[in-house]
Order: structure tokens, then C-alpha cells, then sequence
């Protein structure tokens, strides 16, 4: 193998590289924006379970004062 075909054959390998690495940076940034609104939808919900969760104390206090009359 002569030093000229060694070095294409290199220069292939790393072009086949580079298209790689941006392929997966590619694929990173969709996970993280993925990931940026599934904890947003958590977000969501957490604000909706506390929501909840108040509603749920009023009535309960409302019970309590209707059980004690």
C-alpha cells in the first residue's frame, strides 16, 4: 500500500467520523429538548397535583366542620 492510498484511506475513515459525531450531536440536542419538555409537562402536573392536593384540604376542613355541628 503506497502512502497515498494509506492516506485516503484515512481521510475516509475520518470523514466517516466527522459525519458521525455531528449525526450523534444532532441526536443529542433532540434528547435534550425532549428532556427540556418532559419537565415542563412535570412541571405542569406538579403545579395541577398541588392544586389538588389544596382543594382536597378545603374540603376536608369543610367535612370536619360539618361533622362537628
Amino acid at each position: 500500500m503506497s502512502n497515498e492510498e494509506f492516506q485516503r484511506i484515512v481521510l475516509e475513515g475520518l470523514k466517516g467520523l466527522k459525519e458521525d459525531v455531528g449525526g450523534l450531536k444532532e441526536d443529542v440536542s433532540g434528547l435534550k429538548q425532549g428532556q427540556l419538555r418532559l419537565e415542563q409537562r412535570f412541571d405542569g402536573l406538579e403545579q395541577k397535583v398541588d392544586g389538588l392536593e389544596q382543594r382536597f384540604d378545603g374540603l376536608e376542613q369543610k367535612v370536619d366542620g360539618l361533622e362537628q355541628r
